[in-house]
């Protein structure tokens, strides 16, 4: 498996546990008073509805392009691919962190060592 695919399987999963968060059905997340503000037009960017909530559903892809074609032609149109890889060489930049205590490691390399035999 490549670094690139490990990345994008990332972005995968937070889609799904995106997903897997159901989408509520109550009063506020039906805003039917937003629905009848907007009237015909069904302009909804601009509702104070839309602004107080839209972070709350909107995915935070790290790959994928959300933005308009133009803005992203000005990036430099980097394709999904070009984006998994730059994603790679940013992780792989950073100072690793440990997430593990001593124990743990110390139980992780006696499991290593017996699997070697030793």
């Amino acid at each position: 498996m490549s670094p690139e695919m490990l990345v994008t399987d990332n972005e995968i999963a937070g889609y799904f546990l995106r997903f897997g968060k159901g989408i509520p059905v109550d009063d506020e997340s039906l805003a039917m008073e937003a629905i009848q503000e907007a009237g015909k037009s069904g302009d909804f960017l601009n509702s104070p509805h839309t602004l107080k909530h839209f972070r709350q559903v909107l995915s935070r892809a790290q790959l994928a392009v959300r933005d308009r074609r133009g803005n992203w032609e000005a990036k430099g149109a980097a394709s999904f691919e070009e984006s998994a890889e730059q994603r790679v060489r940013e992780i792989l930049a950073r100072k690793p962190t440990q997430y593990l205590d001593a124990a743990q490691q110390a139980e992780l390399r006696r499991i290593e060592q017996s699997a070697m035999g030793n």
